[in-house]
């Protein structure tokens, strides 16, 4: 298993997880919120969105994404597997800039 580490990082529209590099077999995304509201984490395959998953992001605190089937977001879409090549992109769905105090991304 392989860590990717990212430090803080803010965004009032959107920002991509290492400028949009590719991921092979993610099994976490967790980050560090330092501000509330909501925001989504989209999930790409081959440059086309494969996936979103919404993070009502009430508390400034953790917030983490399984993705290994056995759980949903915080409206309750189910996280499917993901097996192969991905990119990740974290949206804004709040008024206001989302900030991140730091972040992992699991990955075979």
């Amino acid at each position: 298993m392989s860590t990717y580490h990212f430090d803080a990082t803010s965004f009032r529209n959107y920002v991509w997880v290492k400028g949009g590099a590719t991921f092979r077999n993610p099994e976490e995304l967790s980050i560090e919120l330092t501000t509330q509201g909501a925001f989504r984490v989209e999930v790409y395959d081959g440059g086309a969105l494969a996936y979103s998953y919404r993070k009502k992001g009430q508390r400034a605190t953790w917030t983490s994404l399984y993705f290994n089937g056995n759980g949903v977001d915080d409206y309750g879409t189910p996280i499917v597997p993901l097996r192969g090549e991905y990119q990740f992109k974290l949206v804004n769905e709040a008024q206001g800039t989302r900030k991140a105090r730091q972040g992992e991304l699991e990955y075979a």
